[in-house]
Order: structure tokens, then C-alpha cells, then sequence
């Protein structure tokens, strides 16, 4: 007893070290080996056995393969369209419905940067970017195409040219041409698709429904992580946070894969499911804690782990009833040195981690 005293000296006026230290001090050597199993339980989660393969069989083709059909198509069916000098004076750059200030519209018109090399072997996620419009407006950073919902290009889009939707008598007006009731909008080269007042990866379906326009982006599921850990957690913090939040977002995500509120989207934009801003919030930082956690979900017995998550845990209390992750207690485990595996292991016990593996 005096020798483990001597070692943690901080302990001496301990209320439990003074009534075994005086009572009954054969009791102290106990005390201090279940003190440790907390400790062993979560470190056992960072050598976890070899991830299980999660096999999810896809219908969907990727969205790189799509655009090159377009360009191939769009060459030799459709020329480009004309503009009119009087709509490239009203409409010179994409913006949102309403005025924005001249800082704020220069911003957003900003050309977007260049384009990360493509993965044609991510699962494609249907995100819905925006709900109940009474107009978009539509842009790509390179060449585009409107397309139909069977891959055939409509109407040819010049880069960086501003077009508005908007609902119509049989479709949905662009500009002073009607389109069908639902269509694709493709950058080809690699770009990106403007919607409202962002810049997208992938392509975009617009819909036209009773209560407005449906806008949903069709992106890979490790593109769309790269926005949603940016949009969820200061991208400054600790990596092993932005790891462990990527890891969460993925299984929250593929959860509604497999269960998606809609027959048009697998998930939303907003709070109600997890945030996803395009182009607006990715960083280095996000996308290196992306692809250090690459096809990485929790898994518990076999099945996808709906990995909740919250701020606090004042609000995984409220909102979850005490289930999911906390991000500022997150961001507190990394500052103090534990990973991203520590981390998901405190917040998720019982949950281990499973690869996802694509079969088409």
C-alpha cells in the first residue's frame, strides 16, 4: 500500500483511499485493477479485428460515366445553344432568387476551384439540395447539358451562363424554354453544377412538384463526406475529431441509404438530417479525414450502426436520449491525444467498425 501511495501521492486524501488505508487495506491492490477495466475496454476498440466487408449491391451508374455519355451525345446531336444578347446582359453570372449585396454576389459568382480527381467506385448518394422552390438558378463551371430522366441530352449549356427555373403551365421554364417536369443538369470535364447559391459535384435532377421545385444532387458518397464533416465541425480541430465525424456521417448517411425518407432522395441538406453545402465547405483538413477513414461505418451485428450525433451532450441527451456522439466532447478527447478510434468506441460502445464494399 505505502509503495502505490508513494507512486500517486495525489491520492493520499482520496475519501475511498482513507477508509481502505484505515479499515481495511487488503481491499486497495482491488481497487486500483477495476480501475483499469474501463481503461482496457476502450482501448480494446483501437485494435479492433478486421473489418467486416458490408456488400451493397448498386443499380445507379456513376456519375463520371454519365456526363462523358453526355458529352458524346450532346457533340453530335445537339449544338450549342445561342444566347441572346439581351438575356446575357440581365442574366451575365448565376445568383440566388434574391438580391444579395454586391460583395456577397461577387462571392458566389466566383468561379469554383479545380476539380479533385474523380472515384468511379464511390456509392452515389441522392442529397436534396433544395425543396419548395419557386426558382433556381442554374449554372456549370464547364460545358453543360440539360438532360432527360433517360440520359438523352435536351438543350446544350454554355459555361458559366446564368439559367433560371421556375414551375410552368406542362413543365418547368428555363428562361423562355419549357423543359420536361423533370430533367439532369451535367457539367462535363469534370466540372461542377451552381444551384440556388451554391456549387455542387456530381449532377443535379430538378423536379417539378405541386408545392414548387425539387433539386437533388446526385454525388459520390466520400465527396459528399468531404462538405458534410466541414459543415458539421470546425474544420480547424483536431483531425482525429474530423475522423471520428467522418466515420459517424458515413454511417448515418448509409443508414438512409437503406431506408431513405423519400422516393426521390436518400437524405437531406439541413439539421433534420446532417448538413451537406457543396463545394462550400470542403478544406484539406476535411477531405484528409475522409480518405484516412475510407469506406469505414460502425457496425453492430452485422447491421449499420444509425449513428446519431450532436453538439453537446446536453443535446444528444434531449434529441437522442443519450445515444450518438457529442462533437464538442469530440473535440475535447482529440485535444487530449485519443483517436479518432477512442473516440467512436466512447460514444458508441458495443459498435464495431465494418469496410463498406461496393458490388455492381
Amino acid at each position: 500500500m505505502r509503495l502505490i501511495l508513494d507512486k500517486y501521492p495525489n491520492l493520499e486524501k482520496h475519501p475511498i483511499i482513507q477508509v481502505i488505508r484505515y479499515r481495511k487495506p487488503w481491499l486497495l491492490p482491488l481497487f486500483f485493477s477495476l480501475s483499469l477495466v474501463p481503461i482496457a475496454l476502450v482501448k480494446s476498440f483501437s485494435s479492433p479485428p478486421p473489418p467486416e466487408n458490408l456488400q451493397i449491391n448498386l443499380g445507379l451508374s456513376g456519375s463520371e460515366q454519365l456526363a462523358q455519355k453526355v458529352n458524346q451525345e450532346l457533340s453530335q446531336k445537339a449544338p450549342p445553344q445561342k444566347v441572346s444578347k439581351t438575356q446575357t446582359k440581365k442574366q451575365p453570372q448565376p445568383k440566388p432568387q434574391k438580391k444579395p449585396s454586391t460583395q456577397t454576389a461577387q462571392r458566389r459568382a466566383a468561379s469554383p476551384p479545380p476539380p479533385a480527381p474523380a472515384n468511379s467506385s464511390q456509392l452515389d448518394m441522392l442529397v436534396e439540395i433544395a425543396k419548395g422552390a419557386s426558382s433556381l438558378a442554374i449554372s456549370t463551371s464547364t460545358p453543360g447539358a440539360i438532360v432527360d430522366d433517360r440520359g438523352r441530352p435536351l438543350r446544350a449549356i454554355e459555361k458559366m451562363q446564368a439559367i433560371y427555373a421556375e414551375p410552368g403551365g406542362g413543365g418547368i421554364n428555363l428562361n423562355s424554354w419549357q423543359a420536361p417536369t423533370s430533367f439532369w443538369v451535367e457539367a462535363i470535364q469534370g466540372g461542377y453544377v451552381f444551384i440556388g447559391e451554391r456549387w455542387y459535384r456530381g449532377r443535379v435532377r430538378i423536379i417539378l412538384q405541386p408545392e414548387g421545385l425539387l433539386a437533388v444532387n446526385q454525388v459520390g458518397l466520400e465527396d459528399y463526406l468531404v462538405s458534410v464533416v466541414g459543415s458539421e465541425m470546425y474544420s480547424h480541430w483536431p483531425i482525429e475529431a474530423l475522423k471520428a465525424q467522418a466515420v459517424a456521417a458515413r454511417s448515418y448517411a448509409l443508414a438512409r441509404y437503406v431506408q431513405p425518407p423519400s422516393d426521390y432522395y436518400h437524405i437531406g441538406s439541413d439539421e433534420a438530417y446532417q448538413v451537406y453545402k457543396g463545394l462550400e465547405t470542403e478544406t484539406g483538413t476535411t477531405r484528409a479525414a475522409v480518405q484516412a477513414t475510407a469506406s469505414q461505418i460502425l457496425s453492430y451485428k452485422g447491421g449499420i450502426v444509425d449513428s446519431t450525433y450532436a453538439a453537446s451532450d446536453d443535446i444528444v441527451i434531449s434529441a437522442h436520449g443519450g445515444r450518438g456522439m457529442s462533437q464538442q466532447g469530440a473535440f475535447k478527447l482529440a485535444s487530449k491525444g485519443f483517436d479518432y478510434l477512442h473516440i467512436l468506441g466512447n460514444y458508441y460502445p458495443g459498435a464495431g467498425l465494418a469496410r463498406l464494399q461496393l458490388g455492381r
